[in-house]
């Protein structure tokens, strides 16, 4: 695993588990969060399409990811997907 990767998974806060509906309202909202704070972590402006990241990533997470014991690191794989899909 890259450098890059390793630091994609660290830790972006003191509540990284989550235990929720497997598609809500809150977990996009904490989706979204997770990405600016990732963005913010590596320096990166906030993208212009980041809603249509944000709803890809929120998806994916619903489809792939636990629906009681998802993290941040679940969002990040699923923006890895994202740029994957868009490379």
């Amino acid at each position: 695993m890259s450098n890059y990767y390793r630091a994609m998974n660290e830790d972006f806060g003191d509540d990284t588990e989550r235990v929720d509906d497997n598609f809500s309202v809150e977990k996009k909202d904490d989706v979204e969060r997770i990405l600016i704070n990732m963005w913010t972590k590596i320096n990166m402006d906030i993208p212009n399409n980041y809603e249509d990241i944000v709803q890809y990533c929120y998806e994916d997470v619903c489809e792939t990811a636990d629906p009681h014991n998802w993290s941040d690191g679940d969002v990040v794989i699923a923006f890895r997907r994202w740029i994957e899909s868009h490379g």
